[in-house]
């Protein structure tokens, strides 16, 4: 992760670096930022007709997990499992039901140590 985004901040016009926590804050503006990103941004004609907010409920996670492929299908050979499986709540701080409090502080402090002097830095929800 720390190299990802050493690399957005020397080459912005090639690595495009973007948090969850920030994805969700404001999606209709993080995906106008990857469409500038990657060379076809929406024109006024399609923010005016709300094709970027339609962009988003297109991609949403409640319309992945409704894709019967999502719901009902599974994946791998050896042990297969759901493929339902890879769809969580998709709200941040949702780790907070899954690990203990001990476990969080555990790996903080393993990402911290990593990205020290990075200039990136835990974002704590």
């Amino acid at each position: 992760m720390a190299e990802y985004w050493k690399a957005s901040v020397a080459r912005p016009e090639e690595v495009m670096f973007l948090r969850y926590e920030h994805l969700k804050e404001d999606t209709v503006g993080s995906v106008k930022r990857l469409a500038d990103f990657l060379g076809c941004p929406f024109t006024a004609e399609e923010v005016a007709r709300g094709v970027p907010e339609a962009v988003v409920a297109l991609c949403s996670i409640e319309r992945m997990r409704s894709v019967e492929a999502n719901r009902e299908g599974e994946h791998g050979a050896a042990r297969p499992f759901k493929n339902s499986a890879f769809f969580r709540k998709g709200e941040v701080g949702n780790w907070k039901e899954l690990i203990t409090p001990e476990m969080a502080q555990r790996i903080d402090d393993t990402v911290e140590e990593k990205l020290r002097g990075s200039g990136l830095s835990l974002i704590r929800s």
